[in-house]
């Protein structure tokens, strides 16, 4: 796997050694910054305050852009140290570049990087040590690392062990890849909408994209990004097609996908009013779930009206997609992915792993029987939009699923396993349907198949609404759900 890393900080936090140690780890090709302006005389200061020009940083970047997409296409990891404090050179690397990459932030006290760049062989004076603190300290970028009293050991372990977290969660990460602050969201509306926004608030449901809420003058919008264009790609291709059947979803107002003006594809709907389904569920009436029951069983039914090319997996934007030959495949490559982030964080357990081994071999002969039907699989406590009691539409429709609908309806039982409204909810809508004894049988071997999976995503960091650390109460408490769901199966 091709990518790169950026280790950017203030003088004498130790960035150059500690890049050097990376680089020795990773096999990778170190390009110093400092040594790039010195060679091609570029490191003279100026302006007010005192500092390399973002004229100069950036042509430093033009320099040595064709030696890293080198690298980089031959394979090979390559990691940028440097002070990095233009924002504008961090995102030029990143546009021009259009590979997989990490961004560390090294912080530390002052006091603490004035010692230590004492103990270097050329070290700065304490004036120019503040000065460049204070310029990088304008901004954060990427993941941060703090490493205050911290030895040259730990600091590096700290970022191997994420490098390694990184690696195995979703390539679409944009916290890891890139920062989105208010600054770019007023940028992108003022290129759409000519007019700043009045407000912009970050949406912490999901864990694919990057959303946002912004208020306009005269109404709101949603804001999606994300560094992988076929997730928006996918509504691009998803939302017509829905709503041709009928179906309430959001309109398409602005979108790009090119990554030209910004390192990520972006997309701009109008909002849905209303709430997640899983945020107002407890306060909905017996009679409004079964209503709400009814309807997504329509919808249903004219999602799988949506012709499928017979193969299995999920469907995202302008062909990229997640597809097997058969569903027992599916499952096999689903299960996998659960293991082997379950093993990275050490939430997977031998009790765990052998439920799943024995799921996958008691209905392997069911999964091979699934033909191919289109549904949309994120159905569940999210996506689902309530407003004042009733349905009011879908949104994020990135992916539909070709496989067995039955799983869907799984995810949605697991959501709120154990509850009343729950309870009653999930079983209006398997009445809705009509299910037999054995296709509910089916539905709790999904649920529990999708409660693996949700157990294994945590301390895995997708986006903002995630980090790099195990949820140890959410842990106990999805292992005690596990044994519930495992307790129901076996009673059918």
């Amino acid at each position: 796997m091709s990518y790169f890393i950026i280790i950017r900080g203030p003088a004498g936090i130790g960035k150059t050694t500690i890049s050097k140690e990376i680089a020795k780890l990773l096999n990778g090709y170190l390009i110093s910054f400092d040594n790039i302006l010195k060679k091609h005389g570029l490191d003279f200061v100026s302006g007010d305050p005192l500092c390399v020009s973002e004229h100069n940083m950036l042509e430093a970047n033009k320099r040595i852009i064709p030696t890293a997409q080198e690298k980089l296409e031959s394979e090979q990891i390559v990691i940028f140290e440097g002070n990095f404090y233009h924002k504008t050179q961090i995102d030029d690397l990143i546009t021009q570049l259009q590979f997989p990459y990490m961004v560390y932030n090294l912080k530390a006290d002052l006091d603490e990087c004035i010692a230590r760049n004492k103990m270097r062989n050329n070290p700065l004076s304490e004036q120019s040590v503040g000065d460049v603190f204070k310029l990088v300290s304008r901004f954060d970028y990427g993941d941060i690392i703090y490493v205050n009293g911290l030895g040259l050991h730990e600091c590096v372990q700290q970022i191997r062990e994420r490098i390694e977290l990184t690696k195995c969660t979703e390539s679409n990460s944009l916290t890891m890849h890139h920062q989105i602050d208010k600054q770019t969201i007023t940028e992108i509306i003022a290129l759409h909408f000519n007019q700043d926004p009045k407000f912009i608030k970050r949406i912490t449901i999901g864990i694919c994209n990057e959303v946002y809420e912004v208020g306009l003058k005269y109404k709101e919008v949603i804001v999606r990004l994300s560094l992988q264009g076929k997730y928006l790609m996918g509504s691009h291709d998803h939302i017509p097609k829905i709503k041709s059947l009928g179906i309430k979803v959001p309109d398409i107002l602005a979108e790009d996908y090119s990554k030209t003006k910004f390192p990520f594809s972006y997309q701009i709907q109008n909002k849905i009013e209303g709430q997640d389904l899983g945020c107002i569920i407890n306060t909905l009436s017996d009679e409004q779930l079964k209503i709400l029951a009814k309807e997504i069983v329509a919808i249903f039914n004219k999602i799988k009206t949506i012709s499928t090319n017979g193969k299995f997996g999920v469907i995202w934007g302008g062909g990229e997609n997640d597809i097997s030959n058969t569903w027992t495949e599916r499952m096999r490559i689903w299960i996998d992915e659960s293991i082997t982030r379950g093993n990275k964080t050490g939430i997977m357990n031998k009790h765990v792993l052998e439920l799943v081994e024995s799921l996958y071999s008691n209905y392997k002969s069911y999964f091979g029987k699934v033909r191919p039907v289109t549904y949309f699989g994120d159905i569940c406590s999210k996506n689902v939009m309530i407003n004042n009691g009733v349905f009011n539409g879908l949104v994020d429709l990135d992916g539909l699923t070709q496989g067995d609908p039955l799983e869907a309806i799984g995810r949605i039982k697991l959501s709120w396993n154990g509850t009343r409204h729950g309870e009653i909810y999930t079983n209006a809508i398997m009445d809705e349907m009509r299910l037999t004894m054995f296709e509910r049988e089916i539905v709790t071997a999904y649920a529990l198949l999708n409660q693996v999976s949700w157990m294994c995503e945590n301390g895995i960091q997708f986006n903002k609404n995630t980090i790099p650390v195990v949820d140890k109460k959410r842990e106990r408490t999805d292992k005690e759900l596990i044994k519930s769901l495992s307790a129901a199966l076996w009673n059918f």
